[in-house]
């Protein structure tokens, strides 16, 4: 995909923006020209370095907080709401907690991965949308999952949150959407990152051979969904699957 994605002199947010997906979408947010505020939850080292080596003309910085810590939330929050305005948040940080058999998931599990993929997101619009409407211009991309259309018993915390967090991306549409502020989702299904890869060779395996596309997809490819939504006054409240069709055989 051609990148003619242009924000020189707009202001990204990241959240989880260091590894995986959001390493990827940090890096063509900066590369578009926008200065990217990359948030973190652990490996301050690391995520210095990679703040260092983003490119672009933007002034790029890492924000360290544990998105599932409320005083961290709140303080982060509370930071977007006085900085430099917000253009960009994409709402990607957020675990899935293992062991993922549902009947072992404890209260904490749950309550971890609901503040993680609902609550945070949910405190983190209201945190940006003033600004946003001061600009007359925002993007919120919401990193869903395809397996939150059904519900997986295997990961049934993440894809209950991640449902609800479908819920946040429609409302917010429509609330917002006169002020011209666009909020999507992207439902990546199988991606080639350390979370995937975790889950053992197995899944893997089962993955590519329940996959149309026959394969796994590649980060590159869910941050050319996301310039595509930036880029892109007219479409809100939309969710792009991202699962080489996957969700078609299973």
């Amino acid at each position: 995909m051609t990148n003619d994605l242009q924000l020189t002199g707009r202001t990204a947010v990241v959240t989880g923006g260091t590894r995986g997906l959001g390493a990827a979408m940090s890096e063509r947010l900066a590369s578009a020209g926008a200065a990217v505020i990359v948030v973190y939850r652990e490996q301050s080292d690391i995520a210095e370095k990679f703040v260092a080596d983003l490119p672009g003309p933007g002034v790029h910085r890492a924000v360290q907080a544990d998105l599932s810590d409320k005083a961290a939330v709140e303080n982060l929050a509370a930071e977007l709401a006085v900085g430099d305005a917000i253009s960009v948040l994409v709402n990607n940080a957020g675990r899935i907690l293992r062991p993922s058999e549902w009947s072992a998931a404890t209260f904490a599990d749950s309550a971890t991965t609901f503040a993680e993929h609902v609550i945070a997101p949910i405190l983190l619009i209201k945190a940006v949308a003033p600004g946003m409407k001061d600009q007359g211009f925002g993007r919120i991309i919401n990193i869903h999952t395809t397996y939150a259309d059904k519900g997986s018993s295997a990961v049934l915390a993440y894809t209950a949150a991640k449902s609800a967090l479908a819920t946040v991306t429609t409302a917010m549409a429509r609330e917002l959407g006169a002020h011209g502020i666009t909020v999507n989702g992207i439902a990546p299904g199988n991606i080639d990152t350390e979370m995937t890869r975790s889950a053992g060779q197995g899944v893997v395996d089962w993955a590519i051979s329940t996959t149309p596309a026959g394969r796994l997809g590649e980060p590159s490819e869910v941050a050319d969904a996301l310039a595509y939504l930036v880029n892109n006054p007219f479409i809100t409240g939309a969710v792009i699957p991202l699962d080489g069709g996957q969700r078609l055989e299973i």
